[in-house]
């Protein structure tokens, strides 16, 4: 996943007092991974996207912003998706995802 979604991480983690470091390590990747994702050099693994949205508050529909057709329509899409979901429904996916996220590790 490619996006201009560096500033807006960056201000979350400002306004919940979370470091880059701090962030890093709750998902289980270097700090250095985190930056690179922040200066958009490394794209970013959906399963980090939705932690990243879960542990900063963020809506993960509104992260993206882009001047590509293609990628508004499937954030407009993912956003609508994400909403229509009930909150039991929501964490059933961030259990699914969290669990992706340390299977893989495992495998690496």
């Amino acid at each position: 996943m490619v996006g201009n979604y560096g500033e807006i991480i960056k201000e979350a983690l400002a306004i919940n007092n979370m470091t880059q470091k701090q962030l890093a390590k709750k998902l289980h990747l270097s700090p250095q991974t985190i930056n690179s994702l922040l200066q958009g050099r490394t794209s970013i693994r959906l399963d980090d996207f939705f932690m990243i949205a879960e542990i900063l508050h963020l809506d993960p529909g509104k992260i993206f912003t882009t001047d590509n057709e293609d990628a508004k329509a499937i954030d407009a899409y993912l956003s609508a998706a994400i909403h229509k979901l009930d909150d039991y429904q929501r964490e059933l996916i961030l259990a699914l995802l969290r669990y992706f996220h340390h299977v893989n590790k495992r495998l690496k």
